[in-house]
């Protein structure tokens, strides 16, 4: 048995194993925290979970014959799981900022949640970057393999389905930069 600490903090020294506390919040606030922190834990579980989903459905892609229509055993349903646990994932994630809580910030900063418009410039400038990779990656190999046309086609809908929600969602309009009573030389801005 280990000795007992002495002196004047020997008393609060020996309830840190057995008694925890997260300080001045006290109450319903306190029970909000520890909600919103769980739903976290739960969110972050469960994008793990549709990772690890997807992999798995990328690996037994990857590695079907294309001949084979049907198997001696029949394999998990992948992409079924993948959209179950897409909507828990959302779910778990609208519950943890309904709570006070962070999410991750590949799901977006508080920017992104309070400007949607600001998620659909960031898609625009993912779906670009992945159509430059793709078509480098289509130069290095046979430009008529179909998924490498696929993915380009994909890419290219989802840019133009993105490009008319972000006119629709904020038309095109002039910004004044200058007011009506305030003068200014020519070439002044320039620097």
């Amino acid at each position: 048995m280990p000795p007992r600490p002495s002196g004047p903090n020997a008393e609060q020294s020996t309830n840190v194993d057995t008694q925890f506390e997260y300080g001045p919040i006290a109450g319903d606030a306190q029970a909000q925290l520890v909600g919103a922190h769980l739903l976290r834990l739960c969110l972050d579980v469960q994008i793990h979970s549709l990772l690890l989903t997807i992999g798995a459905a990328a690996a037994e892609a990857s590695t079907r014959e294309p001949a084979a229509t049907s198997t001696a055993t029949e394999s998990p349903p992948w992409r079924q799981w993948a959209c179950e646990d897409l909507d828990v994932a959302v779910a778990l994630a609208a519950d943890t900022l309904s709570h006070g809580g962070a999410v991750p910030s590949t799901l977006g900063s508080d920017l992104h949640r309070s400007v949607p418009a600001t998620t659909v410039d960031t898609l625009i400038e993912l779906h670009d970057s992945l159509t430059q990779q793709l078509v480098r990656l289509a130069r290095t190999e046979s430009s008529t393999q179909p998924p490498l046309a696929g993915l380009l086609e994909h890419c290219e809908r989802r840019r133009v389905q993105l490009a008319a929600y972000r006119r629709a969602a904020r038309p095109a309009q002039g910004i004044t930069l200058v007011q009506a009573d305030q003068h200014f030389l020519p070439g002044e801005f320039q620097g």
